[in-house]
């Protein structure tokens, strides 16, 4: 199962006894051993999660800059939030995900090279691409040093992730996390976050991406927690969510929000993860 946008002469990338092991598990992850597809969510993730153009613009200047020549595989690639305009860049993205609607909204967008395909046995052969990247995934996977490893065997160069930062004042999110935590809530996912892993592992590469300011309404922020947009809301009881929203909107319905949003891209040779991963 690849997609119809692949060509002939890059199917040879593909680990054929992978391939359809990788989509078949793909397939029943959501409803069984992997609870966070984004399947539920996709028509909204582009909107939950988009990069001011201030922000975009250089983070896709600097991996494009980054993956001269060599191919790149994004884990988690979703709605191609970021592989397309690398791929308008002129660069050999392949995106892989779990959730098949992601990844059907993706190619509609004009997404190329998309598998669904679970991240612990990905459909490509050994060292086919030279740079390897996720952004906020490893944090949905508790077997995410697996993940990992097998990012490291199809990949010969380097890893990356795009880490991003956001502030509020007032801080909306925060004020529902308080809430449903104090109802006795867990909103920890089961992995690690790609930034938490730079303090385990320390990064080769650093690139500091700008600093953008914004200002928006409340009610634009407590719609996406309406709508459960987060991995974090997902376990939430229904009668739990729907509390922390009926304070949230009496608390901060009708005021602006002032938000900062900056980063940073950060490498890592694939040789220095596998030798952490080993250890």
């Amino acid at each position: 199962m690849w997609d119809r946008d692949l060509g002939g002469h890059e199917r040879t990338l593909l680990h054929q006894s992978n391939l359809g092991r990788s989509c078949a598990r793909a397939t029943g992850m959501a409803a069984n051993r992997f609870p966070y597809s984004f399947d539920r969510v996709a028509t909204d993730y582009d909107t939950a999660w988009a990069l001011p153009d201030d922000i975009l613009d250089p983070v896709i200047s600097c991996i494009a800059k980054l993956c001269r020549g060599g191919r790149l595989l994004e884990v988690g690639v979703g709605t191609g939030r970021l592989a397309i305009p690398l791929q308008r860049e002129g660069v050999a993205v392949i995106g892989t995900d779990v959730s098949r609607r992601m990844l059907t909204l993706g190619r509609r967008k004009g997404a190329e090279s998309l598998f669904l395909a679970d991240a612990h046995r990905l459909p490509l052969a050994d060292k086919v691409v030279r740079t390897a990247m996720t952004n906020r995934v490893l944090h949905l996977l508790s077997s995410w040093p697996a993940a990992l490893a097998e990012i490291c065997r199809v990949t010969s160069g380097r890893y990356l992730s795009v880490l991003e930062r956001a502030s509020a004042d007032p801080d909306v999110d925060a004020e529902y996390i308080r809430l449903v935590q104090d109802a006795g809530s867990n909103t920890r996912r089961p992995g690690i976050y790609e930034r938490e892993l730079v303090n385990q592992l320390r990064p080769v590469e650093t690139f500091d991406i700008r600093v953008v300011d914004a200002v928006v309404p409340a009610s634009y922020l407590i719609s996406m927690l309406e709508k459960r947009v987060y991995s974090s809301q997902w376990n939430i009881p229904e009668e739990v969510h729907r509390a922390a929203i009926r304070s949230v909107c009496d608390k901060f319905d009708g005021q602006q929000v002032s938000t900062r949003n900056d980063g940073q891209i950060v490498t890592w040779t694939i040789d220095s993860m596998h030798e952490f991963l080993e250890n």
